[in-house]
């Protein structure tokens, strides 16, 4: 019952920290996509003028 109980424990941990590394990944890529987004537009807009 106790090795059960300490695989279920670490599970959750490694599947805590695998969720806190693609959170991390994830708002990075954001970031990523919303500066590109960003330069773009400004560049378009540098054309125009």
């Amino acid at each position: 019952m106790k090795g059960v109980n300490r695989e279920k424990y670490s599970l959750m941990m490694y599947k805590k920290k695998v969720l806190k590394k693609s959170l991390i990944v994830f708002t990075i890529r954001l970031f990523y996509i919303v500066f590109l987004l960003y330069t773009i537009l400004s560049d378009k807009e540098r054309a125009y003028i």
